[in-house]
Formats: structure tokens, sequence, C-alpha cells
């Protein structure tokens, strides 16, 4: 498609001194259309489309070159920024922005003066563009009018697309989500670089045992953790009277240990700080759960914990649950003092010497002896 400008320019009648000009030479606006920003001579052709291609030169005939015109998007994506286009005309250039831009980027629509010759066909230049159907709702078409310097004029049109949806962001802990508003799935691309250089050597857990004490109730068992670099510590466990068992609790990093109906837990350090650089070493093997795997709690029973590892091995031990203790705390009187005279049965030897007694009441008797100032034993009766 080609709209001709012809330039009208001044000229002297030659003929009229017997002498022909050379034809005049007028500007040619040439119009091309796309699907699609043209990347090849094939994607251009003269029925209007999607996209829009201005060329001006001095020939009649249209280019076929698709890089001989500038190319601008007559018609936007649905559902894009709904932006209509804007033009203004300098005098010489046409400027073509988005609605809401600040400037317009120019481009040559007038072409050159011809050089003198002949008198030629009128030029038609551009001398003004603008909206004369519609007011740039989303979703509608507005129409524009170019009026060119012969007082003729063409029109084209321009879709309001509707207003832009929104981006939706997620995290998936090495990669960014991208999803447009309303979208049920995101588009993961990565964010994260490649894998660091080796850390230091982890101390994972080999083994831990109970190294002291036998579980007796109201004792107290000393248990030992084995890691795997050959290091150790301890902890100690209570064995309770009242047959309480122990309930353990892991936060990432500590081994909590708290007796049954015991709101708190008391952690101690089961993974040492990060060590030094250095080579690479084993896979270090850490603590995920303790729990207790078999047993209730009750009294008299021992339950089995069973310790799962991060290279997802295991280990076990035992907790003796303690009976609960008898009585109150108080001797019992039928027990220790069974002759009911207010002494204990073993205390009672404290008060004879020789298996004698140190004193007597009046008219006792030691062997059929009376005890008195006579009596032929006196040392016995003090």
């Amino acid at each position: 498609m080609t709209d001709i400008i012809e330039t009208q320019q001044d000229h002297v009648n030659l003929e009229e001194f017997g002498i022909a000009g050379p034809p005049g030479r007028g500007a040619y606006l040439h119009v091309k259309w796309a699907a699609s920003e043209p990347t090849a001579d094939g994607d251009i052709s003269d029925t209007p489309n999607a996209w829009i291609g201005l060329c001006t030169d001095s020939n009649v005939a249209a280019p076929e070159d698709y890089t001989a015109y500038a190319w601008y998007q007559y018609k936007g994506a649905k559902g894009d920024t709904g932006a209509a286009l804007e033009f203004s005309w300098n005098g010489t250039q046409l400027g073509v922005r988005q609605e809401g831009e600040e400037t317009y980027t120019y481009v040559d629509v007038k072409g050159e003066t011809g050089e003198t010759g002949d008198t030629g066909t009128a030029g038609r230049g551009i001398t003004s563009i603008a909206r004369t159907t519609g007011d740039g709702t989303a979703g509608t078409t507005d129409t524009y009018t170019i009026t060119y310097s012969d007082l003729t004029t063409s029109t084209f049109d321009v879709y309001n697309g509707a207003d832009g949806v929104g981006l939706q962001f997620a995290w998936d802990g090495t990669q960014i989500g991208v999803r447009r508003e309303g979208d049920a799935s995101y588009t993961y691309v990565d964010l994260k670089g490649d894998t660091g250089d080796t850390g230091a050597t982890g101390r994972g857990i080999t083994s831990i045992a109970r190294t002291s004490g036998d579980g007796t109730a109201g004792t107290t068992d000393t248990y030992t953790i084995a890691y795997s670099d050959s290091t150790t510590s301890t902890f100690n466990v209570y064995n309770g009277t009242d047959g309480v068992g122990l309930e353990f609790s892991w936060n990432g990093t500590q081994l909590g240990v708290r007796r049954e109906g015991e709101t708190t837990y008391t952690y101690v350090d089961v993974k040492g700080e990060t060590g030094d650089t250095g080579d690479t070493g084993a896979v270090g093997r850490g603590i995920t759960s303790i729990a207790r795997t078999s047993g209730d709690g009750t009294a008299g029973t021992t339950d089995t914990y069973t310790i799962t590892y991060s290279d997802s091995t295991t280990s076990t031990f035992n907790v003796y649950n303690g009976t609960d203790g008898q009585g109150a705390g108080d001797m019992l009187k039928s027990t220790y003092d069974t002759d009911n005279d207010g002494k204990v049965d073993a205390a009672e030897d404290s008060d004879k010497l020789g298996g004698w007694p140190r004193r007597f009441r009046s008219g006792s008797s030691i062997a059929g002896e009376p005890c008195s100032s006579a009596a032929s034993t006196p040392s016995r009766c003090r």
C-alpha cells in the first residue's frame, strides 16, 4: 500500500525559454503490514494487520525489504498494557508514543525537496493526525484520521487493550516462580548459583549408651554420646522412684530431656560448632528424632527409645521406670517397735552393758539377786 506525497515546489517554466527541464521528483509514503514485528521480507504484506510499517522515499514502487520500514505495533496484544498510541507532527516528522509517556519517537514521513525540473504533480504531505472516534476505553477501538496537505484524508484504527494483569511471585528455596495474577501455577527460574566449596567436616553422633548406673530407682545414670570425630559428651538421667519416664526433644542442634509430665525440657549441646575449612570429610550424621517406640511408662517396666539419625539409620536405648515407693516417709511401729515399749527394738541394747541393764527399778533382780546396798554384786546394780 502506498500513499503518494508529492512535494509541490516553486518552479520556473523552462518551456517558456524553449528548454524542457528534467521531471520533478516527489516523496512517497509507503505503508506495509505484518501480523507481528517482522524479521524477514516474507512477513510483510499490503493487508492491514497488528503491525504497521512506514517508509518514505522518492520511488513510486513500495520497497519489499522489511528493514526499509519503521515498524509500530498497530494493534496491541489483548490484555497487555492497554495504553493507546498518541501522535505528533513537528512539520517534517511523525512522532509516536504510548499514552502516558513523556516523549515522542519521531520518524521522517516527508521526503527531501526534489531537484528542480518540470513542474511535477503536487506533493501531498501530512498536516495532522487526530483521534476522531472513540475515547481510549479499554477493550474498544479508536479511529485516527490523517489529514494530508491536499485536503484528502485516510484513517487507521487503534485497539485499546484491557488493563494489564499483575504479577505474583513465589520462592521454592532455589528458584523464583512467576505467574500472572489469577493463574493456577508458577513458572520457575533459577536464582541460586552453583554449589559452593566443600564445607568443614561435619560431626555426627555414632552412639548413645549408658556408661554408669544400672537404672535402679532413686539413682542417677550417666549416658555417654560418642561423636564421629571420636569425642564424647555425657548427660545424666535420674531414675525416679515414682516411675515417671523420660521424654526427649530435638530442636535441630540440642537434645532436650525432661521427666514425663514436666512442661519444659533441659537442653544440652550435642552438636559442635562448625570446624575450620579442610579437606572433604565423611558425611556427618545428626539426630533427626528421639521417640519412645516400646513401652508405656508403667512403673516397674522398661521402655525402649529409638534415635533416628540423618542418614536414616537408628539405634536404641532403654529406660527403666522405677516402681512407686512404699509409705509416706515414716517408720512403721509394727516393724521397728514390736514390743510396743516406745523404743526401737534395735536401740534397746544401747541401755545394756554386756547384756546387763545399766539401771534397774527398785526391787528388780539379776539372776534372782535383789538389787540392794547389800547385794553381793553391787557393780551390777548402779
